[in-house]
């Protein structure tokens, strides 16, 4: 959702003490992410790596898709 940051993002998917793991894992999938400082912009989709895969759309509702 709007607002959201990187690692706010991988507390939502892999709890707190994932965190850091998470947002490795996420930058590795996002070929548009180039490191965890990346500004995050409205509208961007994001691959949430999981036990399958999650689509995250930024900015829209709940932000999941």
């Amino acid at each position: 959702g709007s607002g959201d940051s990187l690692w706010r993002i991988a507390e939502r998917y892999y709890g707190r003490e994932g965190v850091t793991q998470g947002v490795k894992r996420i930058v590795a999938a996002n070929s548009k992410l180039r490191d965890e400082n990346t500004v995050l912009r409205l509208g961007w989709v994001l691959v949430i790596p999981e036990n399958g895969c999650a689509r995250l759309l930024l900015g829209v509702g709940s932000g999941t898709s």
